[in-house]
């Protein structure tokens, strides 16, 4: 696990927080405390499995999914999982999309309150 705080900066942190913001869900208005849980490479056929551990908070069991190979010759699709905290102090967890094939920021996919 990754951990992003004030003692470190990362460039990308920058576009997350800004993805999650941007989304407007939930009242978010400030993200603190933001920590990188994985990346991984988006497979459909497993979202819905990853979305449900996420929601029931098993964020143990999401760091122990085997890596995927990068496909070669071909975009790929990611998803990150972060957590972090808003101005309320109420912990949250993201589901960020990203792809090769897209020229824009990454695209926030779901927003859990973790419990």
């Amino acid at each position: 696990m990754i951990i992003r705080n004030k003692n470190k900066h990362f460039a990308f942190d920058d576009i997350i927080i800004k993805v999650i913001l941007s989304a407007n869900k939930n009242g978010v208005t400030e993200v603190k405390d933001l920590k990188s849980v994985r990346d991984l490479i988006f497979n459909s056929s497993d979202y819905i499995a990853l979305a449900q551990l996420l929601q029931s908070n098993q964020l143990d069991v999401i760091g122990k999914i085997p890596e995927r190979e990068l496909p070669k010759d071909q975009l790929c699709e990611y998803l990150m999982i972060y957590t972090f905290v808003d101005q309320n102090n109420i912990k949250y967890i993201a589901i960020i999309y990203d792809s090769d094939a897209l020229w824009q920021d990454p695209e926030l996919i779901e927003l859990f309150i973790e419990q």
